[in-house]
């Protein structure tokens, strides 16, 4: 493998793909979207799959995202966590509306959430989850396990009424981490963590670690299919294939 120089460029790599154990489907999602030449929001989400149409879930939840976030334009002079809060208080809210609008039932609405908000003017950011997945950040990789037993913010939809209610939430179920400097983060559903031997025969070279290929290693970093073509070395030269589906967003700057 081989390392690209460092470049101050922000370079922004998006992939999604379905699992091998998803016959019909991917339930994962992504979203990248850019307010005011400020903010800029990526976001990963997974659809439960013993859920009611988990692909709908995950889009439906991540275009309601993408809604509030554009509500928000007026409030960019907020400190990044109060703008995620109150991106995440407008969601929630009209989640809970259009479940009403749509007869929605919570299976229909089950989908992990990971937001990474960053203000390229301060060249800083933060990451929130909600369920589990996987992040880096400048090169260590956090895995969220929750145990196969993600906490959806759709079993707490009833229970936010206010915004008492919701800085409870947000306190007890969901995680932050605050970055002071952009170099390398991703962001990813748990399908980073999946991949399984094919079981084909392949000449194996040397051992390969998938998440470090993927969310660590520079080699094609400025091919703008860096990551397809990554998954796809990990299947044809490594024999290795997500066995769940993966959605990941990788920026480095």
């Amino acid at each position: 493998m081989t390392n690209s120089p460092i470049t101050n460029i922000m370079i922004i790599h998006k992939y999604i793909k379905r699992g091998l154990n998803h016959a019909n489907y991917c339930e994962d999602f992504i979203l990248h979207e850019t307010l005011e030449d400020q903010y800029e929001l990526f976001g990963v989400f997974d659809g439960c799959s013993s859920g009611v149409d988990s692909h709908f879930a995950s889009s439906f939840i991540a275009k309601t995202v993408k809604s509030e976030f554009y509500k928000l334009a007026v409030e960019t002079d907020l400190p990044q966590e109060d703008f995620m809060k109150k991106l995440l208080f407008g969601v929630i809210f009209t989640l809970k509306e259009q479940q009403k609008i749509l007869s929605l039932n919570r299976d229909e609405l089950l989908s992990t959430i990971i937001l990474f908000l960053y203000d390229k003017n301060a060249d800083s950011g933060i990451i929130v989850t909600i369920g589990d997945g996987v992040i880096s950040i400048n090169g260590t990789h956090i895995i969220i396990d929750e145990n196969n037993v993600p906490d959806y913010l759709a079993y707490h939809l009833d229970n936010i009424n206010d915004e008492a209610e919701f800085k409870i939430w947000y306190l007890m179920h969901t995680q932050q981490y605050f970055i002071d400097n952009l170099i390398d983060i991703s962001i990813s559903t748990d399908g980073a963590t999946s991949f399984v031997p094919t079981g084909k025969t392949i000449d194996r070279d040397e051992l390969i670690n998938p998440l470090d290929y993927l969310l660590k290693d520079m080699f094609l970093l400025k091919n703008k299919a860096m990551l397809g073509r990554k998954c796809n070395i990990l299947e044809r030269k490594h024999g290795l294939v997500n066995g769940d589906d993966l959605g990941i967003i990788r920026v480095f700057k």
